[in-house]
Parts: C-alpha cells; sequence; structure tokens
C-alpha cells in the first residue's frame, strides 16, 4: 500500500496529476458556465445543457491537455482525440450520473435549497467523480504515458 501511495504522491503521474486538475478547473469554469446558461438563459433544461456543455468542455480539455499537459506530438489526432474522446465518453456518463444523482438526493431529502445552489453543487460532486475515472484514463490510455 505504502508503494502506490509513494507512487501516486511524487511520481511523473502525480505531477501530471496537477497539471490535469489545473486544465480540469478551466474545463469545469466552461462547463459549469455554460450549463447554467443554457439551462436558465435558453430554456433548454438540465439534460441538453450539461450535455451541450460537457461536449464543449471536452474539446476545451482535449486541446490544452494535449498541448499543456501531456506535451503531445502524436501525429495520428484522428487516433489520440478517439481515445481522448473514449474515456470522456465515460467520465461523462460518470459525470452525469454524479449530478443526477445528488440532484436526486438533494431532492428526496428535503434539502431547502435554491435550484441554483443545487445544480452548482451537483455540477461539482458529479466532475469530481469524473475525474477519478478520466485522468488515468487519459494518462494511460488517451495519451499512452
Amino acid at each position: 500500500m505504502s508503494r502506490i501511495l509513494h507512487y501516486l504522491t511524487t511520481s511523473r503521474f502525480a505531477r501530471l496529476g496537477m497539471r490535469f486538475a489545473g486544465v480540469g478547473t478551466i474545463g469545469f469554469i466552461v462547463d459549469t458556465t455554460l450549463t447554467l446558461a443554457l439551462a436558465h438563459g435558453t430554456g433548454l433544461g438540465n439534460n441538453l445543457s450539461r450535455i451541450i456543455a460537457m461536449a464543449v468542455g471536452v474539446v476545451v480539455t482535449y486541446i490544452l491537455n494535449r498541448r499543456f499537459t501531456f506535451h503531445s506530438h502524436d501525429r495520428h489526432l484522428m487516433q489520440e482525440g478517439g481515445r481522448y474522446a473514449l474515456v470522456n465518453i465515460t467520465g461523462s456518463a460518470i459525470n452525469l450520473a454524479g449530478f443526477h444523482l445528488t440532484l436526486l438526493i438533494a431532492g428526496a431529502q428535503g434539502f431547502a435549497v435554491h435550484e441554483l445552489t443545487a445544480q452548482s453543487a451537483a455540477i461539482v460532486i458529479g466532475s469530481f467523480c469524473a475525474f477519478l475515472f478520466s485522468y488515468p484514463g487519459s494518462y494511460f490510455f488517451a495519451f499512452n504515458k
């Protein structure tokens, strides 16, 4: 167990994980802003707004992770991008599950919170759940590190 903990905290995996988290923060801001703007500004509803925002966030994070996190020079952009998309489609499903589960629990528990607060909390929780899958998936599969 200590070897695993040491690896997760001192290795290249850990250093790149910090960059990945930084890029993810930018993606999170894009995703959250767009989700809330679409849901409240256009009336598209939570599901469609979330899907559109997540797709935009994936494109933004792919570009930034490719350049700044993994310094990828893979000339097979379609293959690399396809692997990244596959990881992020799965991560998005995890994200949506966390998002909806949080909204469901908040509603079932009768929390007296503003809808915007509940949505924001659900976005944070869903995004964190997705990060736990997406970083190892991007590191080991999408960018082959």
